[in-house]
């Protein structure tokens, strides 16, 4: 997650809080915010337990009214009450308990200092595919795209020499960053959860788009997944562990969130390989399965929090090109939230 190279990023803008009921409304709230990255590691020792602890020691005079937590892994497993963040993907610590208490003794102290706390559930290596990224996204248009050169550099030119040994010519994280291909995930569709399949028949419902909604259920995080364009066998990243459970990883957040004493929750979706698979059109193009994707998301979401704890907010990591409200060229999720309003 070498993107995110400061402790704590700061932001200024408006919250976009989504209700848990069918109506959403935004939270016109200003404020300022940043993320804070948990797994941040210097000389070998996780420190970024130590460095939320700074935080919040010094709450009431930061210059932020709100904070948020990062990166949960989508694909993760919390059962309600069992208080470790052991398999939530955060990899803060190496305590008993992976970090559990310190994160909730700290959220509190921000808190009293005025400051708001969310959980963020996502971030780019939980975002990233490597093999479908490289293929469809870095090298799906050509040799034009900014990343191109990665496939030049580690593949020669040809993406056929992209494979697991160099993690897909390193189109997700450099070698420097130190990641395995265990290291990064997707946001899942969840079929066996009944709130997961009625927000897709939500979505079914009110889709509006060039296709109907297709939610490819045979893309299993951490099994294997047959690209039906090139015959390639690839692993799904992420972990299966919630499907061997029979969990709602989006359930099991919003447990989290409230074993933990969290204000809100914040979904921090980039699957671009996801738009550029799945495209409609000859070009540009429309993301109609990306936005139907990403709204099943959001109405999971929202459903489990109006069941589970009613007074959690629900935010988005949005980017302003989300809003461009024509077909697009690709390689980013433009369009993503106009289409998703509509």
């Amino acid at each position: 997650m070498a993107r995110y190279n400061l402790a704590l990023s700061l932001f200024l803008g408006l919250a976009l809080a989504l209700v848990a009921s069918v109506t959403v409304r935004a939270d016109s709230t200003k404020f300022v915010g940043g993320y804070i990255l948990m797994s941040a590691i210097k000389n070998g020792q996780h420190v970024g337990v130590a460095e939320l602890e700074k935080l919040a020691n010094k709450a009431s005079t930061l210059p932020v009214s709100r904070i948020f937590v990062g990166f949960f892994d989508p694909t993760m497993v919390y059962v309600e009450g069992s208080y470790t963040l052991k398999t939530s993907g955060l990899n803060a610590s190496t305590s008993s308990d992976y970090g559990f208490q310190d994160l909730k003794n700290n959220i509190k102290k921000l808190q009293e200092g005025g400051i708001e706390v969310y959980l963020s559930l996502g971030g780019w290596n939980y975002n990233c595919f490597p093999y479908l990224y490289m293929r469809y996204s870095v090298g799906g248009y050509g040799k034009h795209t900014p990343n191109y050169w990665k496939i030049e550099k580690y593949g020669n030119g040809n993406m056929t020499n992209c494979n697991e040994e160099n993690q897909y010519c390193w189109v997700c994280e450099p070698p420097s960053e130190g990641t395995s291909l265990k290291d990064f995930s997707i946001f899942p569709t969840v079929p066996n959860s009944q709130t997961w399949q009625e927000a897709a028949k939500f979505v079914e419902n009110n889709a509006k788009g060039n296709e109907t909604p297709a939610w490819h259920y045979e893309m299993v995080p951490g099994r294997s997944w047959i690209d039906n364009k090139t015959g390639i066998t690839v692993t799904i990243p992420g972990r299966d562990d919630f499907v061997r459970l029979n969990r709602d990883p989006y359930q099991d957040f919003v447990y989290l969130a409230k074993d933990l004493g969290a204000d809100g929750v914040d979904i921090d979706y980039e699957e671009f390989w996801h738009a550029d698979y799945f495209k409609y059109g000859q070009g540009p193009w429309w993301l109609p399965q990306t936005v139907y994707k990403l709204a099943a998301i959001y109405k999971t979401m929202m459903l489990h929090i109006e069941n589970i704890h009613p007074n959690l907010k629900l935010s988005t990591a949005a980017s302003a090109v989300g809003a461009w409200s024509s077909n697009w060229w690709g390689g980013n999720l433009k369009t993503v939230m106009f289409y998703l309003n509509e």
